[in-house]
């Protein structure tokens, strides 16, 4: 639990937590351009993509514990990385968390066949579609704050702080970029990447990406006006 100070560390985290995303969401979409992977997004081959992102988000909640036991808690200068890592380890969390992503997984699916997709065939494109969404929406929110963040999320309750926002916002904007990649799938462009669900990953991708580097953006130039104005 952050105790005094609480905004120091948030910041910390937060800025952080959005560099990291702005490089990792950036590299990977411009890895998926420039090799044409992005027309595997609806097969199993984009799997390492899932693996990628996963390890990712347990980097950057390392991170996140790490930056706050130094500011909070002397047991940091007592233990060594790995120890204070362990110690942070809740496993019926992970457990929790575990089930809650299958469960978002199934809804995910559900939801995309309710919207239009094939329900007796492109089962694999529609799977992936939905561990990319389930990847870029509950996966961070269940890594970085629990599996009973995952409500605050569905019922839209407003965040408690600018990393509660910051990766709330993240999630939402892959889902509104996935919404948006659908648009083209219908027009008769005769593309590669109008097949199903090759631009709605896409969008969920970009999305994602968007929304961080916006947030990155907005905190860089908060900076700049207070060192602007502390110093100059």
């Amino acid at each position: 639990m952050l105790i005094s100070n609480d905004e120091e560390a948030i910041k910390k985290i937060t800025l952080f937590y959005c560099a990291l995303t702005s490089v990792t969401s950036t590299s990977l979409i411009f890895i998926l351009l420039q090799s044409e992977t992005y027309l595997f997004l609806g097969s199993r081959k984009i799997i390492p993509l899932f693996l990628v992102l996963t390890f990712s988000e347990v980097v950057k909640w390392c991170i996140q514990i790490i930056i706050y036991k130094n500011v909070y808690s002397s047991i940091f200068k007592k233990r060594t990385i790995f120890k204070l890592l362990m110690s942070s380890i809740d496993f019926s969390e992970i457990f929790r968390s575990v089930c809650v992503l299958c469960v978002s997984c199934v809804a995910f699916y559900v939801v995309t066949v309710l919207f239009g997709a094939q329900l007796l065939s492109n089962q694999e494109e529609t799977l992936m579609f939905s561990i990319l969404l389930t990847n870029l929406t509950i996966l961070p929110i269940s890594v970085q704050f629990g599996s009973i963040y995952v409500d605050n999320f569905i019922q839209r309750v407003l965040p408690t702080s600018k990393f509660d926002s910051l990766v709330f916002n993240n999630a939402y904007g892959a889902l509104l970029g996935a919404w948006f990649g659908a648009f083209v799938i219908p027009l008769d462009w005769d593309r590669p990447w109008q097949v199903w669900p090759i631009p709605c990953s896409l969008g969920a991708l970009f999305g994602y990406s968007i929304s961080n580097n916006l947030h990155l953006l907005q905190m860089i130039i908060i900076y700049l006006r207070t060192y602007k104005k502390k110093y100059i």
